[in-house]
């Protein structure tokens, strides 16, 4: 954790600080009043914008992040770097799958919770109705983006990786497929997903280990 920590300091504060913000929201506010807040804002270049935003958390865009990585940094890091990156992403769908199918398999989407008709729902993005919590894309967004940042721990690549990884998981309260208690939830989860993948590839005898 220290390691990291040292490596990524500015992505971790900057997350851990974004939580506590919603932490801190949620507590003043109702799940569903707060959620109605954020849905009132809408415009149509938002709404265009985070439509298209939101895929930064999606399967497809992580595996390809994953393989520009690995292609990119083959020649420094080897075989861990293909082992971190896709453990990462590993670890993340276990872990979500686990917690909204076993844990939380009754938490309903907002739009079954609050109802369609008192929503506004960006035209055709696709809606869910259960196995809200945690998000998933958020998740994914948060432990890819941390990948990054500890691949490229540049003050201002740091910034940059928590700053998209906050807009993936904004554009799912956005898009009515998430409360802002599965957003947070999920960029902590995806830190511990990231922390976890580093220790396990860490722990290999690989020369050159990215995790080292």
């Amino acid at each position: 954790m220290k390691t990291v920590f040292k490596r990524i300091p500015i992505f971790f504060i900057l997350t851990i600080l974004m939580m506590i913000v919603g932490g801190v929201v949620l507590f003043l506010s109702s799940k569903v009043g707060g959620h109605l807040a954020i849905n009132a804002t809408h415009t149509p270049i938002q709404d265009e914008l985070f439509y298209w935003i939101t895929y930064g958390g999606d399967g497809l865009f992580v595996v390809a992040g994953i393989v520009v990585l690995s292609v990119l940094l083959w020649r420094k890091y080897k075989l861990s770097i293909v082992l971190l990156s896709s453990l990462n992403l590993i670890i993340v769908g276990g872990l979500v799958a686990f917690l909204k199918h076993l844990i939380y398999d009754d938490a309903f989407r907002p739009i079954q919770f609050i109802g369609r008709a008192k929503l506004y729902l960006v035209p055709d993005s696709p809606i869910n109705l259960a196995n809200s919590f945690p998000s998933g894309h958020t998740t994914a967004a948060f432990a890819f983006f941390a990948l990054v940042a500890y691949l490229f721990p540049n003050k201002w690549i740091q910034s940059v990786c928590v700053f998209s990884a906050a807009l993936v998981g904004y554009s799912r309260i956005y898009l009515s497929q998430h409360f802002l208690e599965d957003v947070v939830a999920g960029a902590g989860l995806g830190l511990v997903c990231f922390m976890l993948s580093y220790w396990a590839v860490g722990a290999l005898p690989l020369k050159s280990n990215v995790a080292r």
